[in-house]
């Protein structure tokens, strides 16, 4: 999956829970109840957490060395 892909599943996940009130099949009040529910849930940073853990998994993989990487932020 692409971070464009992750970006959009993102807002796509978000947008739902507002506009329907609902997440998970729970109706709640409104769609601000709902949104802090998908947000408490930490769902919606897994999104970005599962797109993180494939490219570090696909740069790993290419270079086959730890020591390859410069750590340094």
């Amino acid at each position: 999956m692409s971070l464009k892909n992750s970006a959009r599943k993102f807002t796509i996940t978000l947008r739902k829970a507002i506009e329907t009130a609902s997440y998970k099949d729970k109706e709640y009040d409104d769609g601000l109840k709902a949104k802090e529910a998908l947000i408490r849930s930490q769902s919606l940073i897994g999104i970005f957490h599962e797109w993180l853990k494939c490219e570090l998994d696909k740069e790993i993989k290419l270079h086959n060395n730890l020591n390859h990487f410069n750590w340094n932020i």
